[in-house]
């Protein structure tokens, strides 16, 4: 019979950032709760003593020094895993916050494989839910480390991905200037020598959503698959400074793609966007391009094909940038200066 699963307390008061930090621990498989205040977390605490605690410094009007100090006192929590998770990374920080037993520190923005490894190490070892990656176990200080794309699908043949065979891929709208075939997509994703582009996929279809992240990826695009726009809002919390475009299906479960958009462009409000639907439902051509995508695509294209789209697109937006000055070799500026 299983037991419980790791309770994880995410204490920050900021409400986006707690409740995308507890939406990614959930799908990891941890019951984690998000509290936006200390009074409030130490009185959950008190109801039922966490196995981690994931704690912001800069809060009001306690402030997490308070909280991890109050917390020893709470009965049960003596032994709880406390991590700071601050863009307040001094020495004199980490000294104090050893000082009341939060012995652990990740940097805002936080990488989401240190987050992962050192949770579960945190963790008792009969409660832990997901296998160590002996990588980046041992990264538990501050320090910035590189963002890299979660739950990758692992594919092992790249014909096996086509989503459509021959390419008849179709927009609602033009794809953009630049439109260039697949063999000039590796230099123009390239970003320069900082990071490949980010792109945010977006489909509740497992399938098509596998084919479009394996697919990308080969062309040197970074992916960040979501199956909902619950995690594609927890995905891009994490990884907003790595992500230039979010590509969409139109109808979803739960949080659709319109609505998805709208959400992320609340903290995001320059955000590219795609969508790609085979069936727009409620929603009329005018009614999309309302919301400012770049294109539109009609299922079912061919993964191929789409990777070339998305370069011209990338690169038209670059081009637009003030100040852009990387290249790849097709002379096309590159993203995220």
């Amino acid at each position: 019979m299983k037991g419980p699963l790791p309770y994880v307390l995410v204490v920050d008061d900021l409400r986006d950032t707690a409740d995308s930090t507890a939406d990614l621990l959930a799908l990891w498989g941890y019951d984690a709760a998000p509290y936006y205040d200390g009074d409030s977390a130490l009185a959950a605490a008190a109801r039922r003593p966490p196995d981690v605690v994931l704690l912001d410094i800069g809060m009001a009007p306690m402030n997490g020094f308070v909280f991890a100090a109050r917390l020893r006192g709470v009965p049960g929590c003596e032994r709880t895993g406390v991590v700071i998770v601050s863009g307040y990374t001094s020495q004199e920080y980490r000294a104090r916050a050893r000082d009341l037993g939060a012995g652990h520190f990740l940097p805002k923005p936080t990488d989401p494989n240190a987050l992962r490894a050192l949770v579960a190490r945190l963790v008792t070892p009969r409660l832990t839910p997901v296998r160590r990656n002996p990588s980046a176990a041992e990264e538990d200080s501050v320090g910035p480390a590189p963002a890299a794309p979660m739950n990758r699908p692992r594919q092992t043949r790249f014909e096996d991905l086509r989503l459509m065979n021959p390419p008849t891929a179709t927009a609602l709208r033009p794809y953009g200037r630049g439109d260039p075939g697949p063999s000039s997509v590796p230099a123009l994703v390239r970003n320069g020598p900082e990071r490949p582009v980010g792109i945010l996929v977006v489909d509740d279809d497992d399938g098509i959503r596998a084919v479009l992240a394996a697919g990308l990826e080969r062309h040197g695009f970074s992916v960040w698959p979501a199956a909902d726009g619950r995690e594609a809002v927890a995905h891009h919390r994490v990884h907003h400074a790595s992500i230039d475009l979010a590509l969409l299906d139109v109808l979803m479960p739960g949080r659709d793609g319109p609505e998805t958009l709208h959400h992320l462009r609340q903290f995001a409000p320059h955000l590219s966007a795609c969508f790609m639907t085979a069936d727009a439902g409620r929603y009329t051509e005018r009614d999309l391009f309302a919301l400012g995508p770049l294109a539109v695509f009609r299922k079912p294209f061919d993964v191929v094909d789409m990777a070339g789209r998305l370069a011209g697109l990338v690169a038209d937006v670059a081009a637009a940038k003030p100040g852009c000055r990387n290249a790849g070799r097709s002379g096309r500026p590159g993203l995220g200066e």
